[in-house]
C-alpha cells in the first residue's frame, strides 16, 4: 500500500498541466497564441522556405518569421516579429536613432529604400517560454508597433 501511495505521489508531482507547459517556435503554437491574443493569422512560407505567419494590429501588418527550424519547419527555436512602413525615404534618420535609443525590446532602421522598419527578436530555444510570456511579447510587440508608428509620423 505504501509503494502505491509513493508511485501516485510521484506520478501527480510529475504530471504538468497542459496550460503550464512551455510552448516553443511552433508555427502552429504560435499561430494559436497570436488567435487567443485576438489576432488573425495566415500562413505564409519565406523564399528560403522557412514557414511565416501574416497578421495584423488593426492598422498595419505585420510578419512572424520562424529561424533555426528543423528539416520539416516545425520546430524553431527563435521568432522574429517583423514590420516594414513605406515612407519612400521621408522619415529621418534622427527619428529611428530617437526610437532606438529611447525604446527597448524593438529594433528600428532604414532598409535600402529608405522605408521603415522595425523588427524584435523572441528566443524560445531551450525549452520554450510559457504560453503567458508569449502572449506578453505580442502584447510588446503590438505596443512597439504604435510607439513606432508614433515615431515615424506614420
Amino acid at each position: 500500500m505504501r509503494e502505491t501511495s509513493i508511485s501516485a505521489l510521484l506520478i501527480a508531482a510529475l504530471a504538468v498541466p497542459a496550460a503550464a507547459q512551455n510552448v516553443s517556435a511552433d508555427p502552429k503554437t504560435v499561430s494559436a497564441v497570436l488567435e487567443e491574443s485576438g489576432f488573425e493569422s495566415r500562413w505564409e512560407q519565406t523564399p528560403g522556405g522557412q514557414p511565416a505567419l501574416l497578421s495584423s494590429n488593426g492598422a498595419s501588418d505585420f510578419s512572424v518569421f520562424f529561424s533555426n527550424c528543423n528539416s520539416s519547419g516545425d520546430d524553431c527555436s527563435t521568432l522574429q516579429f517583423y514590420a516594414g512602413y513605406q515612407t519612400d525615404g521621408r522619415t529621418e534618420l534622427s527619428a529611428i536613432n530617437a526610437f532606438n535609443r529611447d525604446t527597448r525590446f524593438g529594433d528600428a532602421y532604414l532598409d535600402e529604400e529608405g522605408d521603415a522598419v522595425l523588427e524584435m527578436d523572441v528566443n524560445l530555444d531551450f525549452g520554450g517560454v510559457s504560453r503567458e510570456n508569449l502572449a506578453d511579447q505580442i502584447s510588446v510587440w503590438t505596443d512597439l508597433m504604435e510607439t513606432f508608428e508614433i515615431a515615424i509620423e506614420w
